[in-house]
């Protein structure tokens, strides 16, 4: 018994309790639980996985978050930079 999450595409993360398989076809996804079966259309569902996958992507994204701040720091110390030594010249 594990839980699986759907991000669908409104945003909104819906979470399967119980979670046993999921089988897709062309048009949903077929989710089985202990207690129930349902499906999700395809095409509202963004992304989908278990806990682990879900802490994977949480892992890149942080990576993603570091090499994005690095770059902006790069470039506010080189505008700073050049904003000083062009103040310099004047």
């Amino acid at each position: 018994m594990s839980k699986y999450y759907l991000m669908m595409s409104n945003g909104a993360i819906k979470t399967i309790n119980h979670f046993l398989s999921i089988n897709e076809d062309e048009h949903n996804l077929l989710i089985n639980t202990e207690f129930d079966q349902f499906s999700v259309c395809k095409k509202d569902v963004v992304i989908h996985g278990d806990e682990k996958y879900w802490t994977k992507v949480l892992e890149l994204l942080k990576c993603l978050d570091k090499i994005i701040q690095k770059r902006v720091n790069k470039i506010t110390t080189k505008a700073t930079f050049l904003g000083f030594f062009l103040g310099r010249l004047s």
